[in-house]
Formats: structure tokens, sequence, C-alpha cells
């Protein structure tokens, strides 16, 4: 049976790529609808790719019977750019436009070609569905993936020889030669790969490499005795010149580190389908990919191609040079997150069962531009629990909805400025960790921030009671925190406290109603301060109580006008649920819920039936 391994090193994205361009090539195989597909499972130390014929493992004999009559499949395109000055003038002089593209699409290649020109000349798919022109062309969802290895990454570095090449040794293989690359494939990545590639390489280039006779290796100055390449960090960031060394000294490495072409090879195609680019500001990238925990290859593949083709990615992707890194990172991680949502929602669709363990996170790889693309940094997104393992379909509407909702939050925070800056980074902890903490954090700084900016800036969204609530049950504690919000005390504080600030603000600023209350600014930070001690949160929590209580009797006597009372009894209930909870949770959670608005959802939705 055939089960192979992709062992996991230093570098996660190379090896999770590699994993995936393994399971894409083995997929591949079989002919359409006869029920091939390749398992990708997360050992933990490795990736096991499990080839499969309708759910059952084959073995290599099948496999080698169907490369010995159909070859092996040529998955890279096949990319071109517009032809240069120099590349005009030796069409001129009478060379053909196909000679003169040799170096970047092979002669007699049956693989995909990408004019790249071409679809860059093309429009953006509208954002809304309704602007699309019937008959239009449009760019492909796939276009971005492109433009990071042809004018973004490097400007254009990958595609000017490692890509190229990795596309002729590739096709380079026909016939017997075919069989003699699926045999090392099969062996590289078999039950002993870690102790057998160096071995495999060798034979591959005493042996193999010598018998091609590809004339278009003198494109690459490939020398004879070669079989590695030059290690890209457009999809092997740890590999970068100056960064990875295979002894510990304390030295810089200034060499050009190089790999196996054929890990390169699998790296380069699980990037065409796993790969999520992105631009930065002042000309910095950013690289995301999934991590599989247990999903086969035609799933996984799907998946990518609903995130891409989604209007709100392809505007991210279109406005992502002018937002800061962690805006950047807080819509593409909520992004994938509704895109597995939607793939979830398909899948019950299709078999009336939806199992979420698919994905464990999603990883962002950034680069520094400093001159060039540098490695900077890498960070493992945590995705929060936004489903059961085994989803119905109004749990499934129900994520989207929170997934929505906090897309057009995190949208509408531009990142200009310094406090803005921190509410993102918040946003951004919570989906490395999903902490409740740093949910709650980014709760009361978003909506401390919005009741300040009430009248600057009036198209910030609400943060509601319902999102609040619903995303902290999500968090990776599991705690329940809805006895919290069901405590009649804690509610009527919580309304007291939304009374004075937020909603006070929006009537008395925004909509200039006379009132003879008085906007209560700060109070938030005056409740937090005092949270990491019980005892002195109590005391400020009684003040508020005493204030609040004090003035609303005064000015009902004197105006007539009234607002929510609070009594001494929600106040104890309050401190009641200090000692099972403690001091700190229990004041965060009464300020993000004071400060958040209350409106009904349910009422909303029935008062638009």
């Amino acid at each position: 049976m055939t089960v192979l391994y992709v062992e996991k090193d230093a570098d996660l994205m190379r090896s999770t790529f590699v994993a995936v361009g393994l399971a894409h090539l083995m997929a591949r195989l079989f002919p359409p609808n006869s029920g091939g597909d390749a398992r990708i499972v997360d050992m933990g130390s490795a990736y096991a790719i499990e080839v499969q014929r309708d759910g059952t493992l084959v073995d290599e004999e099948e496999l080698m019977a169907l490369v010995e009559a159909h070859g092996l499949p040529q998955l890279l395109p096949a990319i071109f750019k517009p032809l240069t000055a120099t590349e005009k003038k030796r069409v001129e002089a009478g060379e053909s436009v196909e000679e003169v593209r040799r170096k970047y699409v092979p002669i007699g290649y049956g693989g995909e070609r990408i004019d790249y020109g071409a679809e860059k000349q093309k429009p953006q798919r509208p954002f809304e569905e309704d602007a699309i022109e019937e008959g239009a062309t449009y760019r492909s969802p796939d276009y971005p993936v492109w433009a990071h290895l042809c004018s973004y990454f490097g400007k254009g570095s990958a595609m000017r020889t490692g890509y190229p090449l990795m596309v002729h040794v590739w096709h380079a293989h026909h016939q017997e030669h075919a069989v003699d690359l699926m045999m090392l494939v099969l062996n590289a990545y078999g039950d002993d790969f870690s102790d057998n590639q160096t071995a495999l390489m060798m034979e591959w280039v005493e042996s193999t490499k010598p018998a091609l006779a590809y004339e278009d290796f003198d494109l690459f100055k490939w020398e004879g005795n070669e079989f590695d390449v030059s290690a890209l960090s457009v999809v092997s960031p740890t590999t970068a010149q100056g960064y990875f060394r295979e002894i510990i000294v304390p030295a810089p490495n200034t060499g050009t580190p190089t790999i196996f072409w054929l890990e390169m090879y699998l790296a380069f195609l699980g990037f065409m389908v796993v790969g999520m680019p992105y631009r930065g500001g002042g000309g910095d990238i950013l690289t995301y990919y999934p991590l599989p925990i247990d999903i086969n290859f035609f799933d996984l593949q799907h998946l990518i191609n609903t995130y891409r083709a989604k209007p709100y990615v392809r505007r991210l992707y279109g406005y992502s040079g002018l937002m800061p890194r962690a805006k950047i990172d807080a819509l593409a991680h909520i992004s994938f997150s509704r895109a597995m949502v939607q793939h979830q929602r398909e899948r019950l669709e299709d078999s009336w069962f939806a199992d979420t363990r698919v994905i464990s996170g999603m990883v962002g790889y950034y680069y520094k531009d400093i001159s060039t693309q540098i490695p900077f940094d890498e960070t493992v997104f945590d995705l929060p629990r936004w489903l059961p393992l085994e989803p119905d379909e109004a749990q499934l509407e129900e994520a989207d909805d929170i997934l929505k909702d906090h897309y057009d939050i995190v949208n509408a925070l531009r990142g200009d400025h310094a406090e803005e800056l921190t509410i993102l980074s918040h946003y951004r902890a919570f989906i490395v960790d999903g902490k409740p903490r740093a949910w709650i954090d980014f709760v009361i700084a978003y909506n401390v921030h919005r009741f300040a900016k009430l009248v600057d800036s009036p198209w910030l969204p609400q943060l509601d009671l319902y999102l609040l609530r619903r995303t902290l049950m999500n968090t990776s504690d599991r705690v329940n925190y809805d006895p919290i919000f069901q405590t009649p005390g804690f509610t009527n504080i919580a309304k007291a406290i939304r009374a004075c600030t937020v909603n006070l603000r929006y009537w008395k600023d925004v909509k200039k109603t006379q009132t003879a209350f008085r906007v209560r600014h700060g109070l938030g930070d005056d409740l937090r301060r005092q949270a990491h001690d019980a005892d002195k949160f109590i005391e400020a929590l009684s003040t508020f109580v005493h204030d609040y209580a004090r003035e609303s009797s005064s000015v009902q006597a004197s105006t007539g006008e009234t607002r929510p009372y609070i009594t001494d009894d929600d106040l104890m209930e309050v401190v009641n649920l200090i000692p099972q909870y403690g001091s700190r949770v229990v004041a965060n959670l009464l300020v993000a819920a004071g400060y958040s608005s209350d409106y009904d959802r349910k009422q909303q939705a029935n008062d638009s039936e």
C-alpha cells in the first residue's frame, strides 16, 4: 500500500508545500473521475500522504502502471512574461516566438501555459457580483500567485532561473525516464525517507540525468554532475542566504544554499496550490498557507479555490499594500476561516456530514523589503473554534455571520494611528493563540475607541453583545462564560455603564439631544485599573454604582429624565462572581459588555421580514 512521508524540518513552509505538491502529483496520476485522490495527514513530526482510490489505499504497482501508460503529468504551469526589447529584436531577426521563449516554455510542453502579460492587462473581477459584465474576461483567481513570482517577490527573481528550471527538469523525463522518476519519488518519500534520500539523489545524477539527453539544460548552465538547485526563499524561507547553516558557527552564511531539485519542484507545486500571497507596505511581502491535519487533496484544492475566488479576498489583495501588517494578518485569517466555513457547508450539502478536523491552522510568513525581500518572521495562527466537530447547517450559518462581523469591524480600522494599531495588535494576538483575554482586550479597546470617535468616525461598525458572547464561547480555553452574562446584576450594571457612556454620547453629541446627564469619559479605564485586586475593584465598582444612582435620582427629581437603575443587589451579584472567575475576568467582561451595543439581533431580523 502506498503511503509517502514528508518530514517536517526547520522550514515548515517548504515541508508543507512539498507535502501538498506530492499529494497533487499522486492525485493527478489517476484519470479524471476515477476516484483517485491523496489524503494528507499530519503525523506530528511528518506529513503522511496516503494514495487512495475510492477511499482504499492503492499499491505501488498500480501507480507505476499508470505512469507507464500515461507518463507523468505536467503540473507546474509554464509562465512567461511579455517579450523584452532584446527578445523582440531576436523575433524581428527571424527567430520564432516559441524559440525565444524556450527558457520559460519548453518545446512541446504539455502543461498549462500562463501569459502573464495578457493576464495582467485583464481587469480584476468586480467586488460586487451585480457589477460583472456579461461576456467580460477577468483575471484568474490564481493571478496573485503568478504576480508574486513574476512581479513582487524579489522583483521576479524566482522567474529568472529557479522556477523555469523546475519546469524544464520535470519536462525532461519522458517515456521510460518518467518511470525512473516516479520510482525515485516513491523511494525518496517512502518509509525510510530520512535515510535514503542522499543515495537516491546520487543515483539520479549518476544514472538518470546522463540518459536524459536534454539539450535545454544548457539554457541554465546546469553542469552534468549537479543535482541541487539554488534554494529560493519564496518557497523555502529558512534556506535563504545568511539564514541557513549546515553547522553551527559564529559567522553569517554568505553562500547560496542548495536543495535537491525534486524537493524544490514539489515545493513550487505546493505553493501554486495553497499559497496565499499578499503585498505589504513599502515593498514588504506576506505569504500565508494552511496547515493540513487530515484532508484529501482535491478537498484542499477546492477549499483554496473557494478562498481565492471570494470578492473580499480580491479586495484585500488589491488594497493590502496600503495596510499595516496586523490588519492584513487579521483580514487574511478571517477570510480563510470564512472559506473554510463555506467549504464545510458544501460538504454538508453533498454528504449530510461535515467534519471540521481538516485544517489545524494558518501560517503567515513575513518578508521585509531591504533592497530585496528577506525572511523576517513566521507566525502560526490558530483557527478559533467557530464550529463543533460535526456542525449542522444552522451552526455553519451562524459561524459565517460571526466571521462577517469580524471582517467588517477589522476592515473599518484604517491603522493610520497608534491607537488603531494597538487595537489591531489585540486582534492579532487573539488569532495567534485563540485566548479569551486577547479577544476581550480587543473588544474593550475597539469599543472605547469607537466611543471616543462617535462624532469623527461614524463609519465604525457597532460591536454588539451577541458578537462578544458568541466569539468568547469559541476561544481556546472553552470556559463557559454564559453564567456571567446571565446574572441579572451583571446585566444591569453593564446596561448602566452603556447608558452613561456609549448611548449617552450618541444621543448627546451625535443626535444633539438635550440632557442633564453627563457622559462618563474614562469609566472603563477606572474600573479596569483596579481589576488585578478584588478588593480595589469592588471599591471602584461600588463608587461607580453610588455615583450613578445619586446622579440618576438627582436628574430625575429636577428634570424628570430617567435611565436604567441599578441597586445594591445588582452590585452584590457581581461581587459574588469574583470567587469563581476572578476579579480580572469579571472587571474586563463588565467593561467589554458595558461598551458593547445591546441591540436585539432577533428583533432586527423580525423587522426585516
